[in-house]
């Protein structure tokens, strides 16, 4: 998992070091503070082979007509730097990675420097990475702020339960966050209609449609987990379309999925109450796995810092804003 990551001259970033980051960790800050950057950045040193294709529509809208040799990559690079000054490093499971990058040279090509390996080029960029330290191949997957028609959810479902261990593993998830829950399963009905039903031990299962914001959420994040391999999740706008009462069962639920299966999570969020709701959640865990990623913008680019237990309390008894 990520344990520090740092931004040079990448999209507001002009020197971005972070450290201490932990098996699940909320990045916050104001509207233009760089979160979604923050999530792009993250998302190149995970995987940066698989992802080239599919950043510019990963948490921007973008046309599916557009440019982005145009209008989406040239803007990886902040204003004013050039782009042999854009490095992303980070090092994960204590092992260090580099991504860097190169423009086409005067004939209109690309050379790859010695000791790099070509790993895409878009436009004017070509992206490269270290052949001493090797290639970040890290599968990652993206939970999006919108919500989903149920017919969606019944596929990613489906997909996640396909796996060999997938039901056992939901059951297991849904079970630590609420005892009643014994299954979760799909089950046809006629026209071929499927409805996802939770059994809690009723007479009947109860369908999707019945039960709170909260577990429709959280099928949601562990299906997507579950029917990817995940190792990376980033979840967009943690708290979107749930009830503030319901935010300390999610966040109960997401430590769980992060510690059974093995995955390092990112999410965002606007809200104060889920970053409070976050915090009564992984108090009353074990183990405090849990940092905030504070992001703020100063006249010389975007900074920011990571907050342990320690910080985060100061700063809520303090009645510091995190958002």
């Amino acid at each position: 998992m990520f344990t520090s990551l740092e931004f040079t001259n990448f999209r507001g970033f002009q020197s971005l070091k972070l450290e201490g980051l932990q098996r699940v960790n909320l990045v916050v800050g104001r509207n233009n503070a760089g979160k979604t950057s923050f999530l792009e950045g993250l998302a190149i040193l995970a995987n940066p082979e698989r992802l080239s294709d599919q950043l510019p529509g990963m948490f921007r809208p973008f046309s599916s007509g557009g440019n982005v040799t145009r209008d989406y990559f040239p803007w990886l690079v902040r204003n004013g730097a050039s782009i042999a000054e854009v490095v992303l490093k980070s090092k994960i499971n204590e092992k260090s990675y580099t991504i860097s990058f190169c423009e086409r040279n005067a004939n209109g090509g690309f050379l790859t420097p010695p000791g790099k390996t070509n790993l895409w080029n878009q436009g004017s960029l070509m992206a490269l990475a270290s052949q001493e330290q090797g290639i970040p191949k890290f599968p990652i997957r993206v939970v999006s702020v919108l919500p989903r028609p149920q017919e969606e959810i019944v596929k990613v479902f489906a997909k996640a339960v396909r796996r060999r261990d997938g039901e056992e593993k939901l059951d297991q998830l849904f079970h630590i966050i609420d005892e009643r829950i014994l299954k979760v399963r799909v089950i046809p009905f006629d026209n071929n209609y499927h409805q996802i039903m939770f059994d809690f031990g009723l007479s009947e299962m109860v369908p999707m449609s019945q039960v709170g914001q909260g577990l429709h959420r959280l099928l949601t994040i562990f299906s997507e987990i579950l029917s990817g391999e995940a190792i990376i999740c980033i979840i967009d706008e943690i708290e979107n379309g749930i009830h503030h009462s319901m935010l300390e069962q999610v966040w109960t639920g997401i430590a769980a999925a992060a510690e059974t299966l093995g995955i390092q999570v990112f999410a965002t969020t606007h809200s104060q109450e889920c970053i409070e709701a976050a915090n009564e959640a992984f108090s009353k865990r074990p183990a405090y796995d849990f940092s905030i990623v504070q992001l703020f913008r100063l006249e010389d680019g975007v900074q920011g810092r990571v907050l342990d237990k320690k910080h985060i309390e100061a700063a809520m008894a303090g009645e510091i804003d995190l958002r």
